[in-house]
């Protein structure tokens, strides 16, 4: 026999689980446990921009190539480093946003530390390059998946000087 309370508890139960998702589905949150999507994965769709950074060493005879693929590890594990605990950029919002109260001048001094570190092990592991400068690049990827479109710096590191300049949006130049 189903007594009342056993329909109660039932109900309250059911409620519990089912009105956060459909809140989730009808506000449209994408954010875990409210997400189909695998665990880190953001949804993108057939127009949805793509991104990829670089880092682009200028050396002083002149010459440059990219310098970011030489960690140990996985390509991709400096970067995701980099992202995660220096860059930190996201919408304030966003559960990623790292530095949320960050200004100007914090954002230049965390990457100037960074940059500092990444050019000593640069040349530590390149003694024949003389590294003058780092280049923080950001490319708009074209629908191909490797090709790349316009590219955009975001600063630079001076060797010289020990700092990183953020030249963002006047970074064009590349």
């Amino acid at each position: 026999m189903v007594t009342p309370l056993y329909k109660l508890t039932i109900t309250l139960f059911a409620l519990a689980i089912l009105t956060p998702n459909i809140a989730a589905v009808v506000g449209g949150f994408e954010d875990w446990p409210f997400t189909p999507a695998p665990m880190f994965a953001h949804y993108l769709g057939p127009g949805s921009e793509r991104y990829s950074f670089t880092f682009k060493g200028e050396f002083s005879d002149g010459s440059t190539k990219q310098v970011g693929y030489y960690s140990v590890g996985a390509n991709w594990s400096l970067l995701r480093f980099f992202f995660k605990y220096v860059y930190g950029a996201a919408g304030r919002k966003s559960v990623f946003t790292q530095f949320p109260a960050d200004s100007k001048e914090q954002f230049e001094e965390r990457l100037s530390i960074f940059f500092s570190a990444f050019a000593k092990e640069y040349e530590r592991r390149n003694p024949a390059s003389a590294l003058k400068r780092l280049n923080l690049v950001v490319n708009k990827l074209l629908p191909e998946a490797t090709a790349e479109g316009e590219a955009h710096r975001v600063g630079y590191y001076s060797v010289s000087e020990g700092r990183f300049r953020h030249t963002w949006p006047n970074g064009r130049d590349l």
